[in-house]
């Protein structure tokens, strides 16, 4: 006799567990969008219970470090992983480096790496161009974390180099060797908390109800931010490939500027030790659902409640099996009436240690765009298409028009979005320093707010038709232009 399939969990069977639904969703939303700072008592007891889940042994309390921002501690957990893989395979360090590190060569590179990927990072953030000049603070701020999460009881500047190791020559190994070093064995910390009777047992059970609702009040604000500013900084910090020596001339092109490299690269890395605690409460929430009002019952809750109480209590969380990071929650965070992270004057985000980013209805963009304005010229030269058009919607289309002197070439009615007009503009040479043309056009889909974008395209100056410039931006041949216009 064929089994009977289990019935799945509905909310027709159990109208009371849906009437608490948006309350409890509700808690979730609060939780990211808050500005607390982490509950230092709470968050290590939960963390506490997340290793005891995976049966690891948690950190020593002195190597349990706590941070203001996600980004200090991305940066701070990858470097701190990178200094303690090193010091458990000193076998390799010839091999990476051309000679054994000391522990003072890796105390040396520790403020340097920190402060190129804080310098970088918030060049990158911020939308202007690297240099030396970091702020000070969060600069120090970070390689206090690192060193707290290192051990590290000394400061102390390192000896003189006696073999000039390039990265280049060390390149494959110092690859291999930062991966290393970052996959931290805690990641299972988490999943074992979670785990997968955990997933199985509520993915059946229902859709993702819960978390679908918050993650439709809070994901671009949160999560999709705090990833997007945390992989734009780190991976500034290591984009040139190498560390500038010139930034700090002490350490010039020594087995130390070598090492340098090395830490950054594990700074880019760090995501495989990383949780995003409150800025990812809408799995949480989701999970909760079933253990808070449905009641599921599962033996698994009792180390699920740990991970709760870690994504209730604090902001992003770095776990190795030598120490862990708790970062606090976003100290601002201002959104516009579709949720998205929207200011316009000033970040849209910013945390306590001195990070920060600048949206426009979504769109991160440079902080100048926000805070001074940008000239007609400038956005012209912008090459990214989203920020171009936050510029111009910043100013205004009819603003923009007359400060950029471009004079009209053709209208017409757009064939394929009644009953709005394109509109062909010339471009006057001195702003790209070519001559192009910029068609005007209204996007054929509405926001979720139901309004209707104008935005502007470059095309080539041989195009004088205004359909036909609408055309070669979507990338329409000949026939299908042809068609289009005898719509017209």
């Amino acid at each position: 006799m064929q089994a009977t399939p289990p019935r799945r969990y509905s909310f027709v069977d159990h109208p009371d567990h849906e009437s608490r639904l948006a309350e409890h969703a509700q808690v979730w939303i609060d939780n990211a969008m808050s500005t607390a700072p982490a509950d230092q008592v709470a968050m290590r007891s939960a963390m506490e219970g997340l290793y005891g889940s995976a049966d690891l042994p948690a950190p020593p309390p002195h190597r349990e470090v706590f941070v203001r921002s996600p980004l200090t501690a991305h940066i701070a957990g990858g470097v701190a992983a990178g200094v303690w893989w090193l010091r458990r395979n000193p076998g390799r360090h010839v091999e990476l480096f051309g000679r054994s590190l000391s522990e003072a060569d890796l105390m040396a590179a520790i403020p340097v790496a920190c402060g190129v990927a804080v310098g970088r990072g918030m060049a990158a953030l911020e939308g202007r161009a690297t240099d030396a000049a970091t702020r000070a603070a969060t600069r120090a701020a970070t390689g206090a974390a690192t060193r707290a999460a290192t051990g590290a009881a000394t400061d102390a500047a390192t000896g003189a180099a006696t073999s000039d190791a390039t990265s280049d020559a060390t390149s494959d190994a110092t690859r291999a060797a930062t991966y290393a070093a970052t996959d931290a064995a805690t990641r299972a910390a988490t999943r074992a908390a979670t785990g997968a009777a955990t997933r199985a047992a509520t993915r059946a059970a229902t859709s993702d109800a819960t978390s679908d609702a918050t993650d439709a009040a809070t994901g671009a604000a949160t999560s999709d931010a705090t990833s997007d500013a945390t992989y734009a900084a780190t991976d500034a910090a290591t984009s040139d490939a190498t560390y500038d020596a010139t930034y700090d001339a002490t350490y010039d092109a020594t087995v130390v500027g070598v090492l340098v490299n090395f830490l950054l690269r594990c700074t880019d890395l760090a995501w495989r030790m990383h949780d995003g605690g409150s800025d990812w409460s809408a799995w949480p929430s989701y999970l909760s659902f079933f253990d808070r009002v449905a009641g599921l019952g599962l033996p698994i809750y009792e180390k699920w409640r740990h991970y709760e109480q870690a994504a209730l209590n604090g902001a992003s969380r770095i776990m190795h099996a030598d120490f862990w990071i708790v970062a606090d929650r976003q100290t601002s965070v201002r959104v516009d009436t579709e949720r998205r992270l929207h200011c316009e004057d000033g970040p849209a985000r910013t945390w306590g240690d001195g990070w920060a980013v600048w949206y426009w209805h979504g769109v991160r963009v440079p902080r100048d765009l926000i805070e001074t304005g940008w000239s007609a010229d400038r956005i012209l030269q912008e090459p990214n298409t989203e920020i171009r058009r936050c510029a111009i919607e910043r100013v205004g289309w009819d603003r923009y028009i007359t400060e950029a002197e471009l004079s009209l070439v053709d209208t017409k009615p757009d064939p394929a979005n009644a009953p709005h007009v394109v509109r062909l503009y010339d471009v006057p040479r001195r702003i790209y320093g070519e001559h192009v043309r910029v068609v005007l056009m209204t996007n054929g889909s509405p926001d979720r707010n139901g309004e209707l974008r104008v935005y502007g395209e470059t095309v080539p100056p041989d195009i004088d038709d205004a359909v036909a410039a609408v055309a070669w931006q979507y990338g329409l041949d000949g026939a299908t232009y042809s068609r289009l216009q005898r719509r017209t």
